[in-house]
């Protein structure tokens, strides 16, 4: 009730959905047209309100109080979404005579509040983290398949004809492949490296650690693999573990003892 007396006295009903888009459209579109519903239609599942440019907001009768639930298609809908007025600021523009044309003109451009980016971006990263925990809990299966492709790109190279995923040149088809094959088996190299030093006795927790945080911390959200490159000696000793078992097995090398520690605990790691 508190609320519908708040939106009464800013000039907006209970069921006035047309001055309330009005109202946001006013705060983020330029030049925004009159009256921008045309039609607010519903069903058993759904309310729709349909706008002048033909954009749709759709209303779940199941409501849960998150924005996510809602769906918005097309231009107008979509600057909808984010905009808001504060009801005070209605109150005091109701009460205000209409502003003259000077009046208007003589207004300050680009004025802004919390322009700068250490006061903007919080706000920001907390709707952006709505959005992605809204995105997990539909689907978090699908999430979690996700995040492990990325994690294995991290490592891998994979190809694209996308111009804007992946430089094109002069036959990167056959090189992007051959790139993806070298990267696959150094990958495999190294997972059979971990199983080779773990059977071997070495102590490999620490070191497969400071491999793992890199895609774990990065994969949930992106794929980029520079950031491997902090990490590649250590995957190079691996591969290293990997390769000198080969050889040991093929007998091009002579098989160490088995290295143990004090009480039989594990050693440090060495290739």
């Amino acid at each position: 009730m508190r609320l519908l007396s708040r939106l009464a006295a800013a000039g907006i009903g209970p069921d006035d959905v047309e001055t309330a888009a009005d109202r946001l459209a006013d705060a983020a579109v330029q030049r925004a047209p009159e009256h921008l519903v045309t039609a607010v239609n519903h069903d058993a599942t759904k309310l729709r309100i349909l706008l002048r440019d033909g954009s749709s907001i759709a209303v779940p009768r199941a409501w849960n109080g998150r924005i996510t639930d809602a769906t918005f298609t097309g231009p107008l809908a979509l600057a909808l979404m984010p905009s808001t007025v504060s009801l005070a600021s209605l109150v005091r523009h109701a009460s205000l005579p209409a502003p003259t044309h000077e009046r208007t003109c003589a207004q300050f451009e680009d004025v802004g509040v919390n322009q700068v980016f250490y006061r903007q971006e919080p706000h920001m990263m907390r709707r952006y983290s709505a959005l992605a925990f809204d995105n997990i809990r539909r689907d978090p299966i699908g999430f979690a398949f996700a995040t492990l492709y990325r994690g294995v790109r991290v490592f891998v190279i994979q190809g694209t004809d996308d111009a804007r995923t992946a430089q094109q040149f002069s036959r990167s088809g056959p090189i992007y492949g051959l790139a993806t094959v070298a990267t696959a088996a150094y990958l495999l190299l190294f997972v059979a490296g971990i199983v080779a030093a773990w059977r071997r006795g070495d102590a490999v927790v620490l070191p497969v650690l400071l491999i793992a945080y890199i895609p774990l911390t990065i994969a949930p959200v992106l794929t980029n693999m520079r950031y491997s490159v902090t990490v590649q000696p250590i995957l190079f000793i691996f591969i290293a573990a990997a390769l000198t078992s080969l050889a040991e097995r093929a007998g091009w090398l002579p098989a160490p003892p088995r290295a143990r520690g004090r009480a039989g605990s594990r050693t440090a790691f060495r290739p």
